[in-house]
């Protein structure tokens, strides 16, 4: 973002703590500096079982052609010539065993845009097993 006229300070934004699964996904492609990540969430519960599902889709772009948006790790090389970074898919399903136990199971996937100049996109999986006492 070019500079306020007026003081000659950046309107960038940054976070002040890195992990947002909130607002960035799952995966952590990006961080939340200089972007616009818009998000859709859809959650399902059947009545009479034990499962919880969560879909849970993301947009990313970068707030200028020309920023660069920094991921939690290693920033990939990015096109000063593009915005769209990227949409990122996470999919959830929890069974709780008891009161205290569940097993939790999640995949996503993210699809490179036109400004991550990488040749692959990006899959994380996992399995949990969370007991409290």
């Amino acid at each position: 973002m070019t500079p306020s006229p007026k003081t000659q300070q950046s309107a960038r934004y940054n976070q002040l703590f890195p992990w947002g699964h909130r607002f960035l996904g799952l995966i952590d492609a990006v961080q939340r500096s200089n972007i616009f990540a818009p998000n859709v969430q859809v959650t399902a519960k059947p009545q009479d079982t034990n499962w919880e599902f969560l879909l849970w889709y993301y947009y990313f772009r970068a707030a200028e052609r020309g920023d660069i948006v920094p991921a939690i790790t290693a920033t990939e090389l990015q096109s000063l010539d593009a915005a769209y970074l990227g949409q990122e898919l996470d999919l959830i399903a929890k069974y709780t065993i008891g009161p205290r136990s569940n097993i939790l199971a999640g995949y996503s996937h993210f699809w490179r845009g036109d400004k991550i100049l990488g040749p692959t996109d990006a899959d994380f999986t996992y399995v949990q097993w969370e007991l409290n006492f």
